[in-house]
């Protein structure tokens, strides 16, 4: 429904189906790319890679972390973590509170007929090293509340 937005569709980020071919050129257009199931929620099997100098990448799933060498390794890495369909996107830097990254979220619902309307408002932020904000895959035993944040 996004990408049919003209409005929208420059501001999502560049996403296709994982393959050797799609991360090899993610790879080398972006410093950061996302791997994750087609049909995920909840943040279940997303992995981080992170390009670094010298053809090595830095593959993050949860707090772990691999570094491999080559984009072939990481591929062979990678499949082997996966199991259902997958996409590959373009990594977005998230911005960070108390050393954690979070997000903003914005629902938004309408009734048939009727103009969207914004229903609720809310920022998750991850727990420390991790790359999800959802609260049972980042480590996080409860959401995290501050003045910056504030919870109900």
């Amino acid at each position: 429904m996004l990408r049919a937005s003209s409005s929208l569709v420059s501001a999502l980020p560049r996403t296709r189906r994982f393959s050797k071919q799609s991360l090899s050129a993610f790879l080398d257009q972006y410093k950061k790319v996302i791997v994750k199931p087609a049909a995920g929620s909840g943040g279940a099997g997303v992995m981080l890679v992170t390009r670094k100098a010298k053809s090595r990448y830095r593959v993050q799933r949860g707090p772990s972390h691999h570094t491999l060498r080559g984009k072939l390794e990481t591929y062979r890495y990678l499949r082997r973590k996966i199991t259902t369909p997958y996409l590959i996107q373009r990594g977005i830097s998230l911005a960070q509170v108390n050393g954690s990254l979070f997000d903003v979220r914005v629902m938004v619902q309408r009734r048939s007929g009727s103009p969207w309307v914004v229903t609720g408002m809310l920022a998750k932020v991850a727990g420390r090293s991790y790359i999800i904000t959802n609260v049972k895959r980042s480590g996080l035993l409860k959401p995290i509340c501050d003045q910056t944040l504030p919870c109900s």
